[in-house]
């Protein structure tokens, strides 16, 4: 079976900088822009020496990191030599650009700090782009953008990795593979440089990694996370991935799970091999966000209840018995939204499920399967519903699925 996993980002500089390379594009998110100083189509006026276009800045959000915003400014070719892009946060300055620079970048812009101090993650920031003309006109767009909790990195094929043992680095591994996993930038004495003054270096990245530990009595394999560094001087090995990259990390896998030959479901299985998969919803599920350094737990009821952001839940407690939590319907009439969900979403079933320490006690009315929502509608699972060697990892239409048995709750892991 799959082993440890690094997820990544795109190696981006800890200043505010405009960027050449092209980073997954996301649309501009509107819904709490104020109003800009005057219409963006823009007025013509006439100076002494030339007749100005005034335009508002038109910006794009290409992708939000928990330490970095990336936009575009789509119509950075209407800006001539008589305009500078000035981008503030928090109403303080963090960079001036000439209109050349931004031409040479193709409008891509970053924004590493508040003026004072590197971004923190999942804090909303107040963001303006301002086109400042040399006779002191402005045009601004102003609008709100909450940054990421996470960060993800790829950590490339023969990067060392290192833990930390009283204070010196010990190797742990080389990536024999492009690997992905949750990470944060450390400075020289291995301290998170987010919230740190704009001119703190980034010296390691710091990432968290899922070490196997052996497996429990179920045969089910058991995980612990520790911290391990990556000596970030070498940045051409690690870089930042987008969380819709990382998503469709995921899913790439429960995909691949779906299309594999000599499937069995077995309760408590979790292993991909050449000649035979063997696997439950679950395991399934456990085994695709291993691929980004994500454990989650064996069962479907703790995947649903120990990781992650509610999107919909649709359950009430009523208790629990012999072990296991067990619900009933808030909304007898509730259905999920599909179209609030996102590549990755793991969304859970109620019926009968088996307890955690043994397989063969069940108890209904549990969380007793999970599915991985693939996007446009359609769901991956491992399910024994089709019997158990044909072919029961496969793809349903979520909505006509939901008709038989309705989602009960939906959860997200990258955020």
């Amino acid at each position: 079976m799959k082993k440890q996993i690094l997820t990544g980002l795109s190696t981006a500089a800890l200043t505010l900088a405009l960027v050449s390379g092209i980073v997954n594009t996301a649309g501009f998110d509107g819904g709490e822009d104020s109003a800009p100083s005057i219409e963006t189509a823009g007025i013509t006026v006439m100076s002494a020496n030339a007749a100005y276009s005034y335009k508002t800045p038109e910006v794009k959000t290409q992708a939000v990191y928990s330490d970095i915003f990336k936009f575009v400014i789509t119509n950075y070719a209407d800006y001539g030599k008589e305009a500078k892009i000035v981008a503030y946060v928090g109403g303080k300055k963090v960079s001036t650009t000439t209109a050349a620079a931004l031409k040479k970048a193709s409008g891509k812009l970053n924004i590493t700090n508040d003026g004072t101090k590197n971004l923190k993650p999942n804090t909303k920031y107040a963001i303006k782009i301002v086109a400042v003309y040399d006779n002191g006109k402005k045009m601004t767009k102003s609008f709100n953008k909450t940054t990421a909790i996470d960060s993800y990195w790829t950590v490339h094929k023969g990067v060392n990795v290192f833990e930390r043992s009283g204070g010196k680095f010990v190797k742990s591994f080389t990536a024999d593979s492009e690997l992905v996993y949750r990470g944060e930038l450390v400075d020289k004495k291995c301290k998170v440089i987010t919230g740190k003054a704009k001119t703190t270096a980034a010296r390691y990245l710091k990432v968290k990694i899922p070490f196997e530990t052996g497996v429990n009595e179920l045969g089910e394999m058991q995980y612990v996370y520790k911290d391990c560094y990556i000596d970030y001087k070498l940045n051409k090995k690690v870089n930042r991935k987008s969380p819709s990259a990382v998503r469709n990390v995921v899913v790439n896998y429960a995909k691949m799970m779906t299309e594999l030959p000599n499937q069995r479901y077995e309760l408590s299985g979790e292993y991909v091999g050449k000649d035979s998969t063997v696997s439950d919803c679950s395991g399934m599920t456990e085994l695709a966000y291993l691929q980004i350094g994500y454990y989650l737990e064996h069962y479907a009821d703790r995947q649903a209840n120990n990781y992650g952001k509610v999107i919909y839940n649709n359950l009430k407690s009523t208790g629990v018995y012999s072990g296991v939590e067990t619900y009933a319907l808030k909304n007898s009439s509730s259905r999920v939204d599909i179209s609030k969900l996102v590549k990755g979403d793991l969304v859970f079933f109620m019926e009968a499920t088996n307890n955690a320490d043994d397989n063969s006690l069940y108890v209904d009315n549990g969380i007793g399967h999970v599915g991985m929502y693939l996007g446009g509608g359609k769901m991956a699972h491992f399910t024994a519903g089709y019997g158990i060697y044909n072919h029961p990892c496969r793809i349903e239409d979520l909505a006509q699925y939901d008709k038989g048995l309705r989602v009960v709750k939906a959860v997200r892991y990258v955020i």
